[in-house]
């Protein structure tokens, strides 16, 4: 004989779904609870220097667990509660979970960081005397700039007292993108000239790679530019901080200028009669007199663009990149 509640209780789970759902109810069978995932700030990608990581969550009263490399945190034997930042300065993996009250766990959700520090790869350059038009270009670089490469371009020119300047800098593979960092920049102690400095990164390369500075108008007068390129630049966000100033006499110099640790410090500058890179600099174009340099800051903090030069007038230029 059939136990009638073994019948009437297939019946009865449907009528009490059927009640739940009337009364704005949703069912739903196995669905376990879970916390919110960490986040983290910075995101995981490339830098040029040592960061600061973040781990965050939604859920204030959750607890974060992590650990850095190939073993993932599972709480609460694996793993270090997350407290304060974490200070990356080499390839490192970190992989966070979140736990919140009711002892329900995130997802495991993984960062990887590199540090590439910047580096100085190769220059090219072209200077037209007197000359009448409305560009300049490099020469060809001697090996392929690499993909993701920064290319920062330095620009002086005489317009003999016209309203010109530059309008915009292409590449030989028509790279998008390039702005400009600084300028144009002038001053009474180097009559007629300016000066700017562009940047832009390298999506397309090849064979004969060069650059041109494109101006507003035809002129006729000194025209110059110097490409050099640098691997290890951040490509979202790579410019940070910029800086100009001239003088009739004295020591060119310009800044000071917020620089993060291993971030590039570029800076250039034009004189009537030539000087040299300041202390600390390398200098890479002393191209008629005038000089482009750069250093690696080996800390956070206040940068200088400085030159070495008798007392003359001068134009300079400075800008800072992560």
């Amino acid at each position: 004989m059939s136990d009638p509640f073994l019948i009437l209780a297939p019946i009865l789970l449907f009528a009490v779904v059927g009640l739940l759902q009337f009364v704005g109810c949703s069912f739903q069978a196995g669905e376990a609870a879970s916390a919110p995932d960490p986040t983290f700030d910075p995101i995981g990608g490339t830098y040029s220097g040592p960061v600061s990581v973040s781990i965050g969550d939604t859920d204030a009263s959750a607890t974060v667990y992590y650990t850095t490399g190939t073993t993932p945190p599972s709480p609460p034997g694996v793993g270090t509660v997350y407290s304060t930042p974490l200070q990356i300065s080499g390839a490192t993996t970190v992989n966070a979970i979140a736990t919140d009250p009711a002892d329900n766990n995130s997802n495991v959700v993984t960062a990887v960081y590199n540090i590439v520090p910047i580096a100085f790869r190769q220059f090219k350059e072209a200077v037209a005397s007197d000359a009448t038009g409305a560009s300049i270009s490099t020469p060809a670089f001697d090996q392929p700039v690499g993909q993701g490469s920064l290319m920062v371009l330095w620009i002086w020119y005489n317009t003999g007292g016209q309203n010109v300047q530059v309008e915009s800098v292409t590449d030989s593979e028509n790279n998008m993108g390039y702005a400009r960092a600084v300028g144009p920049t002038a001053g009474a102690g180097v009559p007629g000239f300016q000066q700017e400095i562009w940047y832009g990164f390298v999506a397309m390369s090849g064979a004969g790679f060069s650059v041109t500075a494109n101006f507003s108008a035809v002129f006729t007068g000194d025209k110059a530019i110097t490409g050099h390129e640098f691997t290890g630049a951040d490509p979202t966000g790579s410019l940070q901080f910029t800086a100009a100033n001239n003088g009739a006499t004295g020591t060119a110099n310009c800044g000071p200028v917020q620089a993060t640790q291993g971030g590039l410090v570029f800076a250039a500058a034009i004189f009537p009669g030539g000087a040299t890179a300041g202390a600390g600099f390398t200098q890479v174009s002393g191209l008629t007199g005038n000089v482009s340099e750069y250093e690696i800051a080996t800390a956070a903090g206040e940068a200088m663009g400085t030159f070495t030069n008798t007392p003359q007038g001068w134009i300079a230029q400075m800008a800072t990149f992560k």
